[in-house]
């Protein structure tokens, strides 16, 4: 009775236990990953310096059974940071503990960076005029 009692316990925890995702971005660019379920529900993002990596772990707070499976999941890597912000690859069919590099999905991988605006502080007008350097003397002291 004892044993049966702590087997229920044991496959109800299991039941519970909280997904988890290691993603990985190995790319030049800082990325968002944002990880839908099966039906394209959107569980949650992590944004991911380049580099670097994190693990995503789903939340059972209030947990209430979905009706469908949410696995696999989809992760979809977007472009953030210093870049236009866009798409830059997805990764799929992935299961609970899977690791999930953005270099391997499908997809554009590239992100255009953003451009740099110009300071009138740094660049002076311009004259329309160039300066020309060389040798002898000025111009006007010569007769």
């Amino acid at each position: 009775m004892h044993r049966l009692f702590f087997l229920m316990i044991f496959c109800w925890g299991m039941q519970l236990k909280a997904a988890s995702l290691q993603l990985i971005n190995d790319t030049p660019y800082d990325l968002q990953a944002q990880i839908y379920t099966a039906d394209g529900t959107l569980l949650g993002t992590e944004t991911i310096k380049t580099e670097e990596s994190a693990s995503w772990n789903s939340s059972f707070a209030g947990y209430t059974a979905p009706m469908n499976s949410q696995t696999p999941y989809t992760v979809a890597w977007s472009c953030t940071g210093n870049a236009e912000e866009g798409f830059y690859s997805r990764s799929d069919p992935v299961g609970t503990g899977s690791t999930v590099i953005a270099s391997q999905g499908n997809g554009a991988k590239t992100c255009t960076m953003k451009k740099k605006k110009k300071s009138s502080e740094n660049n002076p007008p311009s004259t329309g005029q160039q300066m020309r350097r060389g040798a002898g003397p000025p111009q006007g002291l010569l007769k």
